[in-house]
């Protein structure tokens, strides 16, 4: 899978200023330069982008790196994988997943910026630990027993996420979780900056 944007749809950097404000200047990274659009819709149809038989991006994955997202970015109800760094260090206007999403892949969202993040109860994170000898070993962790360890298949049965630090060093202005949900397991290392609580039924009120 390639992503090419069409001509109306990139901007100049300058553009996405008022979008991402609230993170300072890092918008205005070289590494940006053709890679401001004002809409990223996945198409519908498409299963998965990136590849999580690793911690790190693959060569020839799919890459949305330092991407800047200046309106809206979709999801389709198709997509069941995001893979490993697919939006590494990307400024993204919201992040909503789609229902039919299975898997969110290690460092998917490592050093982005997101203007509002809403997640649901179904997203339950988890932490994959890579042996020497590159054996993988999956664990959860149960009340009065610590770290058990259990297979892919009941990983991905059980969690969205998987192999740890999905938003790792992420800068999040506005998050959006349920009433109750424990949401330091999965964004401990990020720079959270207002964390709004709401009702699994009353999620279309955030729209």
């Amino acid at each position: 899978m390639r992503y090419e944007c069409s001509p109306e749809n990139r901007l100049a950097l300058s553009d996405c200023s008022q979008r991402f404000r609230v993170f300072g200047q890092d918008w205005e990274n070289e590494n940006r330069k053709d890679k401001s659009i004002r809409k990223l819709v996945i198409p519908s149809g498409v299963r998965q982008i990136g590849s999580c038989t690793s911690v790190y991006r693959e060569k020839g994955d799919i890459s949305f790196e330092d991407y800047v997202v200046r309106d809206e970015i979709v999801f389709p109800e198709s997509l069941k994988i995001i893979g490993a760094a697919v939006f590494e260090s990307a400024m993204l206007p919201e992040v909503r997943f789609s229902s039919a999403l299975n898997v969110i892949g290690a460092a998917s969202f490592f050093d982005c910026r997101i203007c509002r993040l809403i997640l649901s109860s179904d997203i339950k994170p988890t932490y994959g630990f890579y042996y020497s000898n590159q054996q993988k070993a999956y664990f959860t962790d149960v009340p009065g027993q610590g770290a058990v360890e259990i297979t892919e298949s009941e990983l991905l049965e059980r969690y969205l996420c998987f192999g740890g630090r999905q938003f790792k060093y992420a800068c999040i202005d506005m998050l959006a979780v349920p009433d109750g949900y424990e949401s330091k397991q999965l964004l401990f290392e990020s720079d959270i900056r207002k964390v709004i609580k709401y009702k699994e039924y009353d999620a279309r009120s955030l729209e």
